[in-house]
């Protein structure tokens, strides 16, 4: 698919990079929030692939929101991979970033939020990541700063997920979830959830992604 950001993403705007006291390339962590507890509870109560599609969507609101440069492409691959993941394609996972290439107040945070993604989808082997879930919120939060634009957007979409994605012990993966689902301006039929994740499957191509070649038919 030629990759875009969602509509909210863009009626966001973009923010400055995160000045010298509110990032730090050694230690990240020390900066942000730990994640809010009552968000990982109810992640919990969510599949794992709810988890991973709300910390992409937490991703997509940092990288949509920060000045573009020259990260941009490959964050772009990685969020279309992880997308694709979402979508069923569970070979669609990308490896880990060389943490050294990415450094600073602009490449630093969005590489946190892609990998932030990628353990939510390795950690899912040994129980819920909501924790991981949890903390891509901390990241956006601390990122785009003090706002309710974002916390509206996270506070409507768990309680989607937590309707359309309820977690199933006997299937605690959970099946594809599609973009829309994220879009609280966007009625949510999940009778058409089949229909729109195979539209957004039709419209990726394969052999642009570096990490989606060896799954192009």
């Amino acid at each position: 698919m030629s990759y875009e950001f969602p509509p909210y993403v863009h009626r966001f705007g973009r923010v400055r990079p995160l000045s010298s006291d509110r990032w730090d390339d050694w230690d990240p962590y020390a900066k942000i929030a730990l994640p809010d507890p009552e968000l990982k509870a109810k992640l919990t109560r969510t599949s794992n692939c709810a988890i991973t599609a709300f910390s992409l969507g937490c991703a997509e609101w940092v990288v949509g929101a920060l000045p573009p440069g020259d990260h941009l492409a490959e964050s772009v691959e990685y969020l279309e991979a992880f997308w694709v993941y979402v979508f069923g394609f569970r070979d669609a996972v990308p490896t880990e970033t060389e943490d050294n290439e990415w450094k600073g107040p602009i490449r630093g945070p969005v590489n946190l939020c892609l990998m932030t993604v990628l353990n939510t989808i390795i950690l899912a082997e040994f129980g819920s990541p909501a924790q991981n879930g949890a903390f891509a919120a901390s990241i956006a939060m601390h990122v785009l700063g003090n706002t309710t634009t974002f916390l509206t957007w996270r506070n409507v979409v768990v309680e989607r997920l937590l309707l359309h994605c309820e977690r199933d012990a006997d299937n605690e993966d959970g099946g594809p979830i599609p973009r829309e689902l994220l879009d609280p301006s966007r009625p949510y039929d999940p009778g058409e959830a089949s229909s729109l994740v195979q539209s957004a499957i039709d419209n990726v191509d394969f052999r642009r992604n570096r990490w989606l070649r060896t799954l192009a038919i």
